[in-house]
């Protein structure tokens, strides 16, 4: 009898032991393969982080004119940089509708055989902190029609970051404006 408790008793420890290495094993296996899925989804999505402005990126519209001679009409934007940081330039869009979202593009005054897409402009040195460039348009959109009115303007700073222009998605002014061309 007392061989037979002890046979049972060494019986039931072998099983504790077996249900410990299965544990241990079926935790190791789900390591294993969420460590491969990890790798495998971080070499399949290639995934590059948003590069963006500094905080501390502005630009002001100090003021602006609006006017035609002849058949030429432009609109010209004093504009300051009162941010913390250079900004390399602008893009500029407008609405023709007070409501409505800009969209439309100015052909630049300075770009009139068309190299660089519109709305956008370089400074030819960038805007130092408490600087000032101004910046002209005609008022002309990029499907070339001409435009009688200019109620509001948006404006986004351009900044050169490692020998890389960044567009700043946090540092936009809207602004509405009074610009009519005759």
């Amino acid at each position: 009898m007392l061989r037979e408790t002890k046979i049972r008793k060494l019986n039931q420890d072998k099983k504790g032991l077996s249900e410990m290495i299965s544990y241990v094993l079926l935790i190791a296996i789900a390591i294993g393969i969420s460590t491969g899925v990890f790798v495998w989804l971080k070499s399949y999505t290639n995934v590059t982080p948003v590069v963006d402005c500094e905080e501390g990126t502005s630009v002001l519209l100090e003021s602006y004119s609006c006017g035609c001679e002849y058949e030429l009409c432009l609109i010209s934007l004093d504009i300051k940089n009162n941010g913390r940081f250079n900004v390399s330039g602008i893009i500029l869009t407008i609405s023709t509708d007070a409501k409505k979202e800009p969209t439309d593009y100015l052909i630049q005054r300075k770009d009139s055989e068309r190299r660089l897409k519109p709305g956008i402009t370089y400074f030819d040195n960038p805007l130092s902190p408490g600087s000032k460039s101004t910046v002209e348009f005609f008022n002309v959109n990029q499907k070339d029609e001409k435009l009688s009115s200019i109620p509001l303007i948006k404006i986004q700073p351009i900044i050169t970051l490692n020998k890389n222009r960044v567009v700043c998605q946090n540092s936009i002014i809207k602004q509405p404006i009074d610009c009519t061309f005759n």
